[in-house]
């Protein structure tokens, strides 16, 4: 960190954490159900985070804000993949990417104080490894969004998908082939893996996206 005047200090930071599988994740069969996978590769968590302190005096008040500014990168993160049989094998499969901004105030008059937090962070989950493999490998318990080649922008749909809760995951496909067979950009599967939308890009309403997927509406293609 460092001191920028009498009032502001400038403080950053990095960070890199691994998370090791467990002897369940690489060795477990469960009873039948999962084909286990010694290779699992530990989750890497690395971050960096930057912001500035102030103080000033307003209204009668010591005031003091902050504004952090972070960025964060998961990868290698493991997940359950179906194999058609009936069983399941963790691998690492997913990255999940964020950027995102903190900022912080408080207020004091003597022994009365006043403060308030706001967080905004807009987070990417995709899969990079289905090209020249199965689609099915790449579907979880949680309803996917395969976005084809460079389609669309996911956040507004990831944001929209968070309000009620629905869990998603964005996997990015380069694989022409995997495109023409569903024709169009963006496909949202459900957990059954069946199709809830299509279309080549969001609607302008993705909270009434998010209602159609947990069954609110007929499907409907998007040109």
């Amino acid at each position: 960190s460092a001191q920028i005047g009498r009032r502001v200090r400038l403080h950053m930071g990095a960070s890199r954490r691994v998370r090791f599988p467990s002897l369940r994740e690489l060795y477990s069969g469960a009873l039948g159900r999962f084909v286990p996978n010694p290779d699992l590769a530990p989750e890497v968590l690395r971050a960096v985070e930057a912001g500035l302190t102030g103080t000033v005096e307003a209204l009668g008040a010591e005031v003091e804000a902050q504004a952090v500014l972070f960025v964060q990168s998961f990868s290698n993160a493991i997940v359950r993949t179906g194999l058609g049989d009936g069983r399941f094998r963790r691998e690492n499969r997913r990255r999940v990417d964020a950027v995102g901004l903190e900022l912080f105030g408080d207020a004091r008059w003597g022994e009365v104080s006043l403060g308030g937090d706001l967080t905004w962070q807009d987070v990417s989950v995709t899969d990079q490894r289905l090209a020249g493999g199965a689609l099915h490998d790449v579907l979880g318990p949680e309803f996917t969004l395969l976005r084809f080649g460079d389609a669309a922008d996911p956040a507004p749909l990831i944001a929209a998908a968070g309000v009620p809760g629905l869990p998603l995951a964005v996997a990015t496909v380069e694989d022409p082939a995997a495109r023409a067979i569903y024709g169009a950009d963006l496909v949202l599967i459900r957990p059954d893996h069946h199709v809830a939308w299509r279309g080549n890009r969001l609607p302008r309403d993705c909270r009434a996206l998010v209602d159609l997927a947990r069954g609110a509406g007929q499907t409907q293609t998007t040109t």
